[in-house]
C-alpha cells in the first residue's frame, strides 16, 4: 500500500524559503495537524536540525542504544529519515529522544556502508533498505505502509 504524501515547508509571506526565522512551534503544529503516520526529512534536514536547535555534545545514554516500546494507541508518527550515507551517525539518538514522534526508521540503500548498517542493528533502529546507489523513495514508501501501516506521509522540507 503506497500511502498518501504531503510535502509540507515553512515559506515567508514573499515565499521565500530562506532568509528568515521560522516559528518552529507553529511549523510543526501545523504539520502534526496533518495527522501523519510519519514524518519523512533528509539526512541533511535532520542533521541541520540538531546542530541549530540541540547541544551535539550531549552523548548517546544506554537506553538511547534500544528501540522504544510503541504503543498500539500512540497516535504520534514515527519519524523516517532518508540516510544511506550514515550522516547521522552518533546522532540519531536525538531524534529518538524527540516527544513529537514515537519511533525512528531510517531509509538506506545497496550502496550504504556496512558499519552503518551495523550501528543501526546495533541500536535497534528499524531500517528500510531500497534502491541501489540512492534510496528508492518510490519503494521505499510502499514498505512503510505495508512494515509499519503508514497511510500518510508528511515530508519535513528544508530549504534545498
Amino acid at each position: 500500500m503506497y500511502p498518501e504524501v504531503i510535502i509540507h515547508n515553512s515559506v515567508s509571506l514573499d515565499h521565500a524559503v530562506t532568509g528568515f526565522e521560522v516559528d518552529l512551534g507553529l511549523h510543526y503544529g501545523a504539520l502534526l495537524a496533518l495527522e501523519p503516520g510519519a514524518v519523512l526529512a533528509g539526512s541533511t534536514t535532520a542533521k541541520t536540525g540538531i546542530e541549530l536547535f540541540m547541544d551535539i555534545t550531549l552523548p548517546e545514554a544506554e537506553a538511547d542504544r534500544h528501540r522504544p516500546e510503541v504503543r498500539p494507541d500512540d497516535r504520534r508518527p514515527i519519524c523516517v529519515i532518508v540516510d544511506s550515507r550514515g550522516v547521522l551517525k552518533g546522532l540519531l539518538h536525538f531524534y529518538r529522544n524527540m516527544e513529537h514522534t514515537k519511533d525512528v526508521v531510517v531509509l538506506v540503500s545497496e550502496t550504504t556502508p556496512e558499519e552503518y548498517l551495523e550501528y543501526l542493528r546495533e541500536r535497534e533502529y528499524p531500517f528500510i533498505r531500497c534502491g541501489g546507489n540512492r534510496v528508492d523513495l518510490r519503494g521505499a514508501l510502499w514498505e512503510l505502509g505495508e512494515r509499519f501501516g503508514v497511510s500518510r506521509v508528511v515530508s519535513d522540507t528544508g530549504p534545498e
